[in-house]
């Protein structure tokens, strides 16, 4: 037996339970007209059958439920099958969401269903075992429904379709489908009447003296219908004191008499019994070795009045069961002595809790500890502390993270408590740093923040003038100088990076906006994630190689040669996934909106030979996970390249991705270059960018090494021990103009591993007219 209510319940929450579809409803159907409960409509169809087979093997009926059933108004409807085949009955309504299902509920292995009070009578005159109708299927509103009958195994889905199947839906077989008033009849049991269950209430008797194979009934009001809303309902026998076996039976049977179908032995502490209904979490805590009270007998418990059975443990009660089957409880236990009877929907004490944030910070440096909290319940509590204990990375036992806005939190009193450390141990892997929520009435709950300390840059590391390569956090904690992000020990070709004396110059105005469709979220779009082809109007050396094509991306960086990714997660550089062969003045998640938030211009000055050509991201703002894109800060930034120089220009105007990244405080980004193996790159410190207004050069040249200090070479450019004179300066420009001469100095007279560049001839005239080399 499969009783599916959930999008049932879902939709009659939602309030949607007729809405209009535009789903394809049955084409072919048998109109069984008006069914009236005040009127007792009875219809039956017989010597159906199909030859059919798949998702075709449907036999369709639609009615017009004239009046609601409900188990408040006795109303009830009933529908069932009686013949040969092995059917299922399936419910919709007229959206086309499934009511209720079921496989065997029916006479034999045929179907059947129960709404409102049910009538407390058996389909078939319960011929072949069928289950009592009792209004298992909960209440039926008014209003239009389609019965399918189809082979069991031809299971239904939403919207009036079924799986398609090899299955036939063979006959004769009959639908019966009856509505009415039920009859409300005394009791035929003695029975207890222990009131109304009113909200966040508790019922309990207790010494009530049980006999053997005695069962001891209890009429209970439950006035509000119980559901997985924030209501539940708890019933046990917890502290009955039974011998020989300390075991009972609880049962439930509605107002007409006729068994529910809940009944338990064994759930409670030390097999009593435990009935739970409505909500599923959080669990209500079990009594000793019991199961907690999760709502696991039903998501519904209607409200109304119901009998409960209270007995040893014997046979369970049966809906099936004929004889006897109205108050028809009975117990053979030879068990006695005294019981109890606690009903409960009186909400469980909870604590306010804490959800921690998952958190990278690179060793040796700083990142921020987030958790955030919920408001505790019954009574309404709120978080007044959170402290983690770091230790696990090398911190304290007692870090309190704040909810006042400061020390890295964000808002004060948002809930979000935060905290910024610092972190002293090396790269390891994910460590859960645990933490204790303390409530405003004292209670506490525990939890976990998933902390992974990732790699520092690598780069030169100096010990004295002697040269390695690690990670600047090695370096420094064991005592070197780090030379920076991607340095190495001198003689690679690569881009070395200097400050420049140019500023940022917006081209919004005087240049031309680039395009980017997108699709996002199914909408096409020209803001987020884009990526466009931009001729260059001179070929531009990337790593030695020329290109005439750069392919910009939003996400603040460019490729070359065959590149495509538009990824929004920045990340470390070098690395053989994509994207490569890349420059990067900015790498981060921003959202362009075309000029509503930003966008990205190109635009060609001078004249050839000597022009520039200039990629700017202007007013570009941070994608900030929210269902309807609203980029948050502004960001400016910009790429120059010089027709007939290997030296790239990155510009920054006032920009924000890096001190008030979106959407977590530990946000990074990605400044540098990479080559197309993703095996070289250069690296930038987004520390010296800032909160931008700087620039930097990126020149193509062989870098050295930086643990020995170089300075100027001396005056004697050609070495011919005759110095300071004339012909230093004349050889000097012959080399600078690409002449041979075998004896002099090479043209990188300052030995920055730049060259050649206007700081060489302005260091050798400084020198020769007697000043000291920078």
């Amino acid at each position: 037996m499969k009783n599916v209510r959930t999008p049932w319940m879902v939709a009659l929450a939602a309030g949607t339970i007729f809405a209009g579809s535009a789903l394809a409803q049955p084409a072919v159907f048998d109109d069984l007209g008006d069914i009236d409960p005040a009127a007792g409509t009875t219809v039956t169809r017989s010597g159906l059958s199909t030859t059919a087979t798949g998702d075709t093997a449907v036999v369709w009926f639609k009615f017009t439920l004239t009046a609601p059933t409900t188990y408040a108004n006795l109303g009830f409807l009933n529908a069932w099958n009686v013949g040969t085949g092995d059917t299922a009955i399936t419910l919709f309504n007229n959206s086309g969401t499934i009511v209720a299902e079921d496989d065997d509920d029916g006479p034999g292995v045929q179907s059947a269903i129960s709404f409102g009070t049910g009538d407390a009578q058996f389909p078939n005159g319960g011929t072949g075992t069928p289950v009592i109708n009792n209004g298992r299927d909960l209440d039926l509103p008014a209003g239009i429904y389609w019965i399918g009958i189809a082979h069991y195994l031809n299971d239904p889905t939403a919207g009036w379709t079924y799986e398609a199947t090899t299955q036939t839906l063979t006959g004769p077989w009959n639908l019966n489908v009856g509505a009415g008033i039920a009859t409300l009849s005394a009791p035929t049991v003695t029975f207890t009447d222990i009131g109304t269950l009113g909200p966040a209430n508790t019922i309990t008797r207790t010494g009530e003296t049980l006999g053997a194979a005695e069962v001891k009934w209890f009429k209970v009001v439950v006035p509000d219908a119980i559901r997985t809303d924030g209501t539940f309902l708890d019933i046990d026998t917890e502290g009955s004191l039974l011998s020989t076996a300390n075991t009972t039976r609880l049962s439930i049977y509605n107002k007409l008499g006729a068994f529910m179908g809940f009944t338990d032995t064994t759930d409670g502490s030390n097999s009593l019994s435990q009935l739970t209904f409505g909500d599923d979490a959080p669990a209500r805590p079990a009594f000793g070795n019991g199961l907690a009270y999760n709502g696991r007998d039903a998501a519904i418990f209607r409200g109304g009045e119901y009998y409960i059975a209270v007995a040893g443990p014997g046979v369970a009660p049966s809906t099936t069961a004929t004889s006897g089957q109205l108050w028809g409880h009975t117990s053979t236990s030879t068990t006695s002595g005294t019981i109890n009877l606690r009903l409960t929907n009186v909400p469980f004490p909870t604590p306010a809790g804490g959800t921690g944030t998952a958190v990278t910070i690179v060793e040796g440096q700083s990142g921020l500890l987030r958790v955030t909290t919920t408001p505790g319940a019954n009574p309404v509590s709120s978080a007044t502390s959170v402290v983690v204990d770091t230790s696990l990375i090398g911190g304290t036992a007692g870090v309190v993270l704040v909810d006042d806005g400061t020390n890295g939190d964000v808002n004060a009193g948002d809930g979000i408590f935060s905290r910024a450390i610092t972190v002293n141990v090396a790269q390891q892997a994910v460590q859960q740093l645990p933490f204790v929520v303390t409530d405003s009435v004292g209670r506490t709950s525990t939890g976990s923040i998933a902390a992974t300390i990732s790699a520092s840059f690598s780069g030169a590391c100096c010990n004295g003038t002697s040269c390695s390569i690690t990670r600047q956090f090695l370096c420094t904690s064991g005592g070197g100088s780090f030379a920076g992000a991607g340095t190495d020990c001198g003689g690679t070709l690569t881009y070395i990076v200097a400050s420049s004396p140019n500023a940022f110059a917006p081209i919004a105005a005087t240049g031309t906006p680039l395009s980017f469709t997108t699709t996002f979220g199914g909408v096409t779009a020209t803001f987020d994630d884009g990526i466009t082809a931009v001729p260059l109007p001179f070929p531009v050396n990337i790593y030695g190689s020329a290109y005439t094509e750069a392919r910009v991306v939003t996400n603040g960086f460019m490729q070359f040669g065959t590149g495509t990714s538009t990824t929004f997660t920045n990340a470390a550089i070098p690395s053989t996934a994509t994207p490569n062969n890349a420059l990067y003045p900015l790498w981060d998640d921003f959202a362009l909106q075309n000029g509503t938030s930003g966008n990205v211009y190109t635009l060609e000055q001078g004249i050839a030979p000597n022009r520039t050509f200039t990629i700017s991201w202007e007013n570009a703002g941070q994608y900030t996970f929210a269902t309807v894109i609203t980029p948050v800060g502004s960001n400016n930034f910009q790429v120059v390249f010089t027709e007939g120089s290997d030296v790239i220009e990155y510009r920054y105007g006032a920009v924000d991705a890096i001190t008030a990244p979106q959407s977590v405080a530990t946000d990074t980004v990605t400044v540098g270059a990479e080559n197309a193996a993703g095996t070289q790159a250069t690296v930038i410190d987004t520390a010296t960018v800032g909160t931008g207004n700087v620039a930097f050069t990126l020149t193509y040249g062989t870098t050295t090494d930086p643990c020995v200090a170089t300075g100027c070479d001396d005056i004697d450019f050609n070495n011919n021990d005759v110095f300071p004179e004339d012909a230093d300066v004349i050889d000097f420009f012959n080399v600078l103009a690409g002449a041979e001469c075998p004896a002099c100095n090479d043209i990188d007279f300052n030995n920055n591993g730049v060259f050649p560049e206007d700081a060489d001839v302005i260091d050798f005239f400084n020198v020769l007219a007697g000043g000291e080399c920078p």
